[in-house]
């Protein structure tokens, strides 16, 4: 089949993202060890949309982790690894969204959006869509927050 190379090309960095997608907001990590952060259990679980080939679904993957109060950038993830780049991002009430642009291989470009449950901010559900020549990667998110006083946030 054809498509094999090219799907093999997608399945190891799709992988590789949904996993890394776990440890949100490292790209807001801060330097004090002192600052409380918050403990989080995270998920993320990816699909592969390629043409003439099924949609391919990614086993779910879960970590927790403790991360800042006070999110000023996205959720990222070992973006850094892949040499992927986030930007635009904005908060506007309960939404969160921004821009990714990955060097790759394969390059990809992306746009993610977190939805935050309620004011409370005790969880949230989002994707973020990434494109590339080869087709596109769904990465699905969830996340609840468990408790709050945990050390080193990242």
């Amino acid at each position: 089949m054809t498509h094999v190379p090219v799907v093999r090309r997608m399945l190891v960095p799709a992988l590789l993202l949904s996993t890394l997608l776990l440890s949100p907001l490292s790209a807001v990590c801060t330097d004090d060890p002192e600052l409380p952060g918050i403990l989080w259990q995270n998920s993320s679980q990816a699909s592969m949309e390629m043409p003439g080939i099924p949609p391919m679904q990614m086993p779910a993957n879960s970590v927790t982790v403790c991360a800042p109060v006070e999110w000023t950038g996205p959720p990222a993830s070992g973006e850094q690894e892949r040499g992927c780049v986030s930007s635009d991002f904005q908060r506007d009430g309960l939404k969160v969204t921004w821009t990714s642009v990955c060097a790759g291989p394969p390059e990809m470009t992306g746009a993610g959006e977190i939805t935050f449950a309620d004011e409370s901010v005790a969880a949230y559900s989002g994707t973020i869509r990434y494109a590339s020549e080869e087709g596109a990667l769904v990465v699905n998110l969830t996340g609840k927050r468990l408790e709050e006083g945990c050390a080193n946030p990242r």
